[in-house]
């Protein structure tokens, strides 16, 4: 159950590294907003692998 958690924290996390790298190169949200986004994707990506690692061990 923990893996699948994992899978879906860590597939969010890529979803919004993309959409904020769209957002950058068409210049759609202020730049406060990418900064926030990007550390919510970096936090999201590493809580996905932590939960993902945990399970397999």
């Amino acid at each position: 159950m923990k893996s699948k958690i994992g899978e879906i924290i860590l597939i969010l996390g890529v979803l919004l590294f993309v959409f904020g790298a769209i957002a950058i190169l068409t210049n759609s949200l202020a730049q406060n907003t990418l900064q926030i986004m990007g550390a919510l994707a970096l936090a999201f990506v590493g809580v996905g692998l932590c939960l993902k690692k945990r399970v397999k061990k």
